[in-house]
């Protein structure tokens, strides 16, 4: 989430965790039993609440009632709520695709880089170290 208070998304995003440890809990209680008061007083301080339930929802209905494989884009295979950033925070640490992305996110960026030194000292050939003959 895309919030300026670190205590405020460190509070909502354990808050959430402990609440909907995982996927599947999360769509029996919300999505399922349409419980959102308990979410609500979770995330409200986010702001925004009906988009990212909406979101929460759209991601989850995604990843447990979806294709085989779980996909993220930003066309055939869009999910509410998920932009360009999501979508290659996706990419990146979902795919491994940080070595030859453009991410446009300064953040993202500059992981991708990092992960573009590291692919390439992972390339280079290994010199043996020589063994000493007694």
């Amino acid at each position: 989430s895309r919030v300026s208070s670190w205590s405020t998304k460190h509070r909502c995003i354990s808050g959430f965790f402990q609440a909907y440890h995982s996927p599947s809990a999360f769509l029996e209680q919300v999505v399922k039993q349409g419980k959102h008061s308990a979410l609500k007083e979770i995330i409200a301080s986010l702001g925004l609440f009906d988009d990212r339930l909406k979101g929460l929802v759209g991601i989850t209905e995604a990843f447990l009632l979806g294709d085989d494989e779980f996909m993220v884009d930003l066309k055939e295979h869009k999910i509410r709520g998920i932009g360009e950033f999501g979508w290659h925070s996706w990419l990146i640490f979902c795919r491994d695709a940080g070595a030859t992305l453009k991410a446009n996110d300064a953040a993202l960026t500059t992981f991708c880089n990092w992960r573009k030194k590291s692919a390439a000292a992972e390339s280079k050939p290994k010199v043996e170290e020589s063994k000493v003959v007694d």
